[in-house]
């Protein structure tokens, strides 16, 4: 009997580090999503709003071009990818403006149907991109909002 009774004791703790272990899952799982379902659309309402007006953009671009300028990428080449729906807003008569604050550097523009708001910039044949789309400021607001979340709404990182 002692043997039957230690092996059922042992089956009930597996179980119940088991059970643990599933309830900690499903409570990690519970709040990022109850995150997910408040913070990512407050981030993406807020950067909306200022990423879809043409003239942002462009004054965020020109500020991307002087840096790069600065950082002694003056006159090179430059890719920026664009929302597919920014197109007629921002022809060629931006191109134009970006080409001249390039100094004489080419300005690749692209439109992409993916991107909702926001752009891609970054130096031609280089390798990288700075990703201030959607996507990407979403992806860096939301580490910086969730610590902050928690605390208020779960009273814990």
């Amino acid at each position: 009997m002692n043997q039957a009774e230690a092996e059922a004791k042992k089956i009930r703790d597996q179980l119940q580090v088991e059970m643990e272990r599933a309830t900690k899952i499903a409570l990690a799982a519970f709040k990022s999503s109850v995150e997910k379902a408040l913070v990512v659309p407050a981030i993406d309402e807020s950067l909306a709003t200022l990423l879809t007006t043409p003239a942002h953009m462009e004054k965020i671009i020109a500020e991307m071009i002087k840096g790069f300028a600065a950082n002694n990428l003056k006159g090179a080449d430059l890719d920026v990818i664009l929302p597919e729906s920014m197109k007629d807003q921002l022809g060629s008569a931006f191109v134009a403006k970006m080409k001249l604050m390039t100094a004489g550097g080419a300005v690749n523009v692209l439109f992409d149907d993916n991107i909702r708001f926001g752009f891609k910039i970054g130096p031609g044949g280089e390798g990288f991109v700075f990703d201030l789309t959607d996507e990407g400021l979403r992806e860096i607001f939301v580490k910086f909002v969730s610590p902050k979340f928690r605390n208020l709404f779960f009273g814990s990182n």
